[in-house]
């Protein structure tokens, strides 16, 4: 008998291969754009008509469009003081204003941005620490600019928060990341959501009471982070996070659509490690 659900196994395979695809176009328009004259200082100019990280968010964007209800962009988000630096993907919430918009290049205030996305072309070693960092300031900066001194108010959250990166690391990049996210949440209170690295590193933060089949005890009442291989789809995976995050998906009823693997990641893939914010609290608490 045929699995009912290889079709779409195979289908989230080619989601990362469309991404892929589209970013390769990018990069052979724009390189072949700059070998028609043979003026140096020409070639110079048309060859960085888009710079190496635009055109691989460009791609991202496009993908995401595809998917999406609302729409997606580049910007910053703004308080009474200050801005962030500018966000390589900003999705807004739906039915909420924009401060500016022209085309792609959104000006938010914090209550209306959904999610955040930083777009790598690859990290190693600090600069793994230095990108997470930087996201994890930019959540704290959106919830840190609605606090207010009103009790009676709900605390405000940070933005989901995802960092996507496309070449492949070494053998110490997933142990790199899972540092870099204690790290950065150690500094910042703020949980970075998800993280694609190359083809198949995946990181998901687990909220406190989310979980998935094969979880035990400790994984179902903890909030924590995991890190897992993917072969081939921790980009597709990606994705269905952000698609989840911006329009809350029927998990019971229409996850295979958004994600291979029904039964949780360790059904196809492999669960390489865990990270406890419990952990950090008490590892934090023991150095003072």
């Amino acid at each position: 008998m045929t699995d009912p659900e290889s079709p779409y196994k195979s289908f989230h395979k080619t989601l990362t291969d469309e991404l892929l695809a589209i970013k390769d176009r990018f990069r052979n328009l724009v390189r072949y754009m700059g070998q028609s004259t043979d003026d140096e200082e020409t070639k110079k100019e048309k060859s960085h008509w888009l710079t190496d990280g635009e055109w691989k968010e460009s791609a991202l964007r496009t993908v995401l469009r595809r998917h999406l209800p609302g729409p997606i962009g580049r910007g910053f988000v703004i308080d009474v003081k200050d801005s962030t630096t500018q966000i390589d993907i900003l999705i807004p919430k739906p039915g909420r204003p924009f401060v500016f918009r022209d085309g792609d290049l959104f000006v938010l205030t914090a209550d209306s941005v959904e999610a955040i996305i930083e777009v790598k072309t690859n990290l190693t070693g600090q600069e793994i620490d230095e990108a997470i960092l930087k996201l994890a300031r930019i959540g704290e900066f959106c919830r840190n600019s609605l606090d207010t001194d009103d009790d009676s108010l709900l605390e405000p959250q940070s933005p989901w928060l995802g960092l996507f990166v496309y070449e492949e690391g070494n053998s110490r990049t997933e142990q790199n990341v899972m540092n870099a996210i204690r790290t950065a949440y150690g500094k910042t209170k703020v949980a970075v959501n998800c993280v694609s690295f190359g083809m198949h590193l995946f990181f998901r933060f687990w909220e406190r009471g989310e979980w998935e089949k094969y979880d035990d005890d400790d994984e179902k009442r903890k909030a924590l982070w995991k890190s897992y291989r993917l072969t081939d789809i921790a980009p597709s995976y990606f994705i269905g996070n952000v698609v989840d995050a911006a329009c809350q998906v029927d998990n019971e009823r229409t996850d295979y659509a958004w994600f291979a693997y029904r039964d949780g990641k360790r059904e196809g893939g492999e669960l390489l490690n865990k990270l406890f914010i419990t952990d950090i609290v008490e590892e934090d608490e023991g150095k003072r």
